[in-house]
């Protein structure tokens, strides 16, 4: 498991202000308002495979996300993938 080892020390390799943007946001009085996200039906290359502990070629969902503040700036994106068989969205 040295992807997961990695992938921890890459998340805490962030710094903290990063992490934690959300939060400030909020304490900021800044407001997202708008979102815009990305959803595509993707099957599993070796990589994502070995990650999610899938088959290769089994199907995914990729997610990806971009909000904007007040003043039309980006103020987040990711970038996501999941087993396709075990997630569930609700758009609103």
């Amino acid at each position: 498991m040295d992807l997961v080892r990695n992938l921890y020390q890459f998340i805490n390799s962030i710094p903290m202000v990063a992490r934690l943007q959300f939060a400030q946001t909020i304490t900021s009085g800044i407001w997202l308002i708008k979102r815009r996200r990305y959803i595509k039906a993707v099957t599993a290359n070796e990589v994502r495979a070995s990650c999610l502990g899938v088959l290769n070629g089994a199907p995914l969902i990729m997610l990806d996300n971009v909000s904007l503040l007040e003043d039309g700036k980006p103020n987040e994106y990711y970038h996501t993938v999941h087993k396709g068989y075990r997630t569930r969205f609700e758009v609103e």
